[in-house]
């Protein structure tokens, strides 16, 4: 039931983005002249490793979620193993990127000019975005990534040790296959959650801002992608180069 209503929502978010790109398309920007640093190597590194470890949570967790569908065999066995490994790496990533970042990512009053604007995505037309260096979306994103994290690492800890007594934990007399079935409740419900959001990240990444990605990758964005995208972040950067 819970892997139908996962599977389902992740598809209306796929459908919902590919009519986003139909009516609206990609936006451009120059990546000619100038460019501005925007991410440290160690950063860009931690970034990547995270963005690794999710794509390797993400479909080895509906592997596992669907084994019994699929039937025990070595799929299933690879899946677990993938999974296991990848939210360690996962752990590593995660826990020095919400501390270099959490400053950043507190709300602002500038957020309601980008929610106002839709970030700019609701128009097949560059716009003027008032945002930081990280707009409203993006700090939406780290929260339900770190959050949201930190919640499916707990809840998918103790689905190790489903086995053993461990309803005292929320104060109730559940056995501990009961236990066991809640935690999977719970698991499935953060994976959810992760899962659409994430679809979201990458469409932004990959596809609404052609070659936006590329920032994670060598550091600089374009001038010009900053300057429409980033507003408040460009205009301090400006004033800071000339003072």
């Amino acid at each position: 039931m819970l892997g139908t209503i996962f599977l389902s929502i992740c598809l209306f978010i796929v459908v919902v983005l590919f009519l986003h790109h139909l009516f609206f398309g990609s936006l451009k920007f120059s990546h000619e002249g100038n460019r501005i640093y925007f991410f440290s190597k160690f950063k860009r590194i931690i970034h990547q490793l995270a963005g690794i470890s999710f794509v390797l949570l993400v479909p080895s967790g509906i592997i596992v979620l669907f084994r019994h569908q699929i039937g025990k065999g070595l799929l299933t066995s690879v899946a677990d193993i993938i999974h296991s490994y990848s939210t360690i790496l996962f752990i590593i990533a995660i826990l020095p990127m919400f501390f270099m970042w959490v400053k950043k990512m507190l709300p602002s009053l500038h957020d309601f000019s980008w929610f106002a604007k839709f970030g700019g995505y609701l128009s097949k037309e560059k716009q003027i975005i008032y945002a930081d260096k990280f707009n409203a979306g993006q700090k939406i994103w780290f929260w339900v990534s770190s959050i949201g994290g930190l919640f499916m690492i707990v809840t998918g800890g103790l689905i190790f040790f489903r086995h053993s007594d461990l309803s005292w934990l929320i104060g109730t007399s559940m056995s501990p296959r009961e236990f066991g079935h809640f935690l999977g409740f719970l698991h499935i419900i953060g994976a959810i959650v992760i899962t659409g959001f994430l679809i979201i990240h990458l469409y932004m990444s990959l596809v609404a801002i052609k070659g936006s990605i590329y920032s994670i990758i060598s550091g600089f964005k374009s001038e010009e992608e900053v300057k429409y995208m980033h507003n408040k972040y460009y205009q301090d950067f400006k004033k800071n180069k000339t003072s």
